[in-house]
Formats: C-alpha cells, sequence, structure tokens
C-alpha cells in the first residue's frame, strides 16, 4: 500500500492531541473550539455547519 506523507502526518497529529486529552471527546472538543476562538482574534474566518453545503 502506498504511503502518502500528508495523511500520515495528520494521522500523528489526531493521535498526539487525542492522548494530550486522554482521548477525552469533550476535551478534544474544547481544545478545537479554544484554537478556533484564537484564529479568529488574529482574522481567521470559519464557516458554521449550517452554512456548510455538502454535493
Amino acid at each position: 500500500m502506498h504511503s502518502d506523507p500528508i495523511v500520515d502526518e495528520v494521522r500523528s497529529s489526531r493521535e498526539r492531541i487525542a492522548r494530550e486529552c486522554g482521548f477525552d471527546i469533550d476535551r478534544i472538543i474544547g481544545r478545537i473550539q479554544d484554537s478556533e476562538a484564537e484564529l479568529e482574534t488574529q482574522g481567521w474566518k470559519f464557516s458554521s455547519p449550517e452554512h456548510t453545503v455538502i454535493k
């Protein structure tokens, strides 16, 4: 099977973050929300799920 370095990096990051949060989904979500709030103060924009259109 072919290994994709970008996919490997994403999976590694996901595992690291989950481990750092004790594999607690509420802590993981909180961390994501904190990161998004910090990035918004820097001018980043995020779309809300209700505005996302999947075709």
